[in-house]
């Protein structure tokens, strides 16, 4: 959780336009904001040399599943798993 416990608040609000912003999407449902912070989280992985770049995986758990998902519509030639427990997966939109 955050430290100062704004996303668990009565006021919703604060929670509420951080989540709109980054799951915002396109006519595609392509959702750039969620995209760029996942090929940052992987650049960052990548970095460090312990890390196969061939054998990438992600786990989400509840609104975690977001990024899963968009992890998958990425396309990232190193990933070889994803796995969502208990995702949230609203508004996201299919794709070939």
């Amino acid at each position: 959780s955050d430290e100062e416990g704004w996303s668990w608040d009565n006021d919703r609000s604060r929670y509420d336009q951080t989540r709109n912003k980054v799951l915002s999407h396109d006519d595609n449902g392509v959702r750039s904001n969620l995209q760029q912070r996942i090929l940052a989280a992987i650049s960052a992985l990548e970095d460090m040399p312990t890390v196969d770049k061939t054998r990438l995986a992600a786990l989400g758990w509840c609104f975690g599943g977001h990024p899963i998902a968009e992890f998958g519509r990425i396309q990232h030639p190193g990933i070889r798993a994803i796995a969502s427990f208990h995702g949230v997966f609203d508004g996201i939109l299919d794709s070939d």
